[in-house]
């Protein structure tokens, strides 16, 4: 269980109420702007960020999970910008991709670089998309298509922006409690799980591959230091009924059996997972925890987890990245951007400012 240790110990020392579906049945006069997103993860969470911060007439907002692309009138629009790889994947997949091009502006984010975003980037269009991507998502275009690393980096600060970060997914209002338990933690670690590549695969992991992981981070804590696990809806195998959820619950605890270790989660996981052997402890939101003044410390976040790397508050001092996979090059560069911090660039204010360069209002 030891084999990728290496790996990781390196990178670790290195919308709802913000909008409202109105594109669809259509008020007298309509804004200008239309943001697409889908979910209700991170993307759409930044897409609502996108909506609260917007520094003039409110865009309206769609998702797409509630309502499909062809529902959409886009002719009522002189700008688009689709958040999140979902939202853009489908929208350019979708029979009402030509509705789409002949907006006077489109503008889109994705936290990847999949094969429908390259497609549509290598063809010819009468106006230039606005497209913000992560600076190691651009960096490996190098390896996996040089022509069309080519063509963006001539499009930078015209029509690419590139940060080391993805969008925050927290609003900036969120008050933060007078004192929480959590700012008495040693150590937390911010366990992700499976997860889907630029390739469209969907990544599982093993049980072995996340003690692996686990077990490389616990040779760098210190004995008897307190240690809260918080767990990610998205850690366990798709087939995985209760009783494999709490044995590789009981593998992890085992494995910090000399710590002050405690798993935390949300409401729902909570209480399908809470026992007596493991016991499980919810958690507040995550904007709540995003948002606290933390100082003493030390977070250990898996590098899946692309949006928790924006959202941390600017006092969480010591963030360590790690890998679930170490042979994961996107992952491994994005850490590697996050621990060099020249890049202080925020994705969200790059749409905010650009998303919409071209169209004569905003």
């Amino acid at each position: 269980m030891k084999r990728n240790t290496y790996s990781t110990l390196l990178l670790m020392g290195l919308l709802s109420g913000a909008g409202i579906d109105t594109a669809v049945s259509s008020p007298e006069k309509a804004p200008q702007v239309l943001i697409i997103t889908k979910g209700n993860g991170g993307d759409a969470n930044g897409a609502a960020g996108l909506i609260a911060e917007w520094p003039s007439k409110k865009p309206d907002l769609v998702n797409l999970s509630d309502t499909p692309p062809n529902l959409i009138d886009m002719e009522k629009y002189s700008c688009i910008l689709l958040i999140g790889q979902g939202a853009v994947g489908e929208m350019l997949l979708s029979d009402n991709r030509k509705n789409l091009i002949a907006v006077k502006k489109i503008g889109m984010y994705s936290h990847l670089i999949d094969a429908p975003i390259m497609q549509f980037l290598k063809e010819d269009h009468t106006q230039s998309p606005n497209v913000f991507f992560l600076k190691s998502q651009v960096s490996l275009l190098r390896f996996k298509d040089l022509a069309l690393f080519k063509k963006l980096n001539q499009m930078e600060d015209h029509h690419l922006w590139s940060t080391s970060l993805a969008i925050r997914s927290t609003r900036n209002a969120i008050p933060s409690p007078a004192h929480s338990p959590f700012l008495d933690m040693d150590n937390i670690i911010w366990l992700g799980g499976n997860y889907t590549t630029s390739s469209g695969a969907r990544r599982i992991l093993t049980d072995e591959e996340i003690l692996d992981s686990l077990s490389n981070l616990h040779s760098t804590i210190k004995r008897g230091s307190s240690v809260a696990l918080m767990l990610m809806p998205r850690l366990f195998k798709p087939d995985a009924n209760l009783e494999d959820k709490l044995a590789l619950l009981g593998k992890i605890a085992f494995a910090y059996s000399d710590t002050a270790f405690r798993f935390y989660a949300n409401t729902s996981m909570a209480n399908e997972l809470n026992t007596v052997e493991t016991p499980v402890h919810e958690s507040p939101p995550y904007d709540e925890l995003m948002t606290l003044p933390w100082g003493k410390t030390q977070h250990f976040a898996s590098a899946d987890q692309y949006n928790l790397f924006a959202d941390l508050n600017a006092d969480a001092k010591s963030v360590a990245p790690f890998l679930l996979d170490p042979f994961d090059a996107e992952q491994t560069l994005y850490a590697i951007n996050f621990i060099d911090k020249s890049d202080t660039r925020s994705m969200r204010q790059a749409i905010l400012s650009q998303g919409c360069k071209g169209m004569h209002t905003q």
